[in-house]
């Protein structure tokens, strides 16, 4: 009863994966999606090859690219964020999408409210939404408040229902993986 997948995530092995084992992975999820909507997390460390695995992932035919901050230097300042962001989204091709992956826990690196601003004017048509794993129900709901066009995913499951309240799009859940129905009974029972 899912809607899609996120392949190569953080919840899983991603960021362990080579830039070879990742592309399999994505080659994979491509041939037997079905009618999921598919998402690849693309994002490393280094700029090239997070360019290299989000333009592969975008010409393989993934929805979107979920794209985390380069995440082994912390006290980056917003606007190297920006610049990071923004050679993504140069590079993607024209029809390609990207999703901010807003996870500070574990990437050291928030993604605040006027960097994500400032990409989403000089490349709106490649900003396609974020995930926010911040752990903060209040902060996802000033997400979903502050751009009404992108589609914002909550990524904390203890924070589901009141993400839903804020008016999220969408969960992106590990915890799906084992108790899919769960969650998308959840989903339901808020829509109905």
């Amino acid at each position: 009863g899912v809607d899609g997948v996120l392949v190569a995530g953080t919840n899983g092995e991603g960021p362990s994966l080579s830039v070879v084992e990742r592309r399999a992975v994505i080659d994979a999820a491509v041939r037997h999606r079905g009618r999921l909507r598919l998402i690849a997390g693309t994002g490393t460390p280094s700029l090239s090859e997070t360019i290299a695995l989000s333009r592969y992932a975008c010409e393989a035919g993934v929805d979107a690219v979920l794209i985390v901050p380069p995440y082994y230097f912390r006290d980056v300042p917003s606007a190297g964020l920006v610049r990071y962001y923004r050679a993504v989204c140069d590079a993607l091709p024209a029809h390609g999408r990207m999703l901010f992956y807003h996870i500070p826990r574990v990437s050291g690196v928030p993604i605040d409210h006027e960097g994500i601003a400032e990409v989403r004017r000089s490349h709106p048509q490649q900003c396609y939404g974020i995930k926010d794993t911040g752990g903060d129900a209040e902060a996802t709901a000033r997400l979903v408040q502050a751009f009404p066009a992108l589609h914002v995913l909550g990524g904390s499951d203890h924070l589901m229902a009141a993400n839903l309240q804020a008016g999220v799009r969408g969960q992106i859940s590990g915890l799906a993986n084992a108790f899919p129905e769960l969650f998308v009974a959840l989903w339901q029972a808020y829509r109905d």
